[in-house]
């Protein structure tokens, strides 16, 4: 186990100061700049929402996208494949129900 230490990240202007293993701290940064950069997409495509709104979104993607991943890279038959297609899908219709409902609000 690696020493603590503190970490002070910094996401669409908010300051968070953590304590975390050293051995973390490089992919504390990258998933903090990964955050940014998903709301920044967000941010682009016309989502004019609330910051808070912007970051349950970009979460919501980013949550997404690596359930896809963990479920298609496992290796599973075939009938593990269907089962992954269909919570994709299912995801895939959820962001979009979220994507027109924050517009609608909007």
């Amino acid at each position: 186990m690696s020493e603590k230490q503190s970490l002070e990240l910094k996401v669409c202007g908010e300051s968070f100061r953590l304590r975390v293993e050293a051995d973390e701290v490089e992919r504390l940064r990258k998933a903090a700049a990964r955050v940014e950069e998903k709301i920044g997409e967000l941010q682009k495509a016309g989502a004019g929402v609330t910051m808070q709104r912007l970051a349950i979104l970009a979460a919501l993607e980013m949550a997404h996208e690596r359930i896809r991943e963990q479920e298609i890279g496992a290796g599973w038959g075939d009938g593990g494949r269907e089962a992954a297609e269909e919570v994709t899908s299912r995801l895939d219709g959820l962001i979009k129900k979220v994507d027109r409902a924050l517009g609608k609000r909007e």
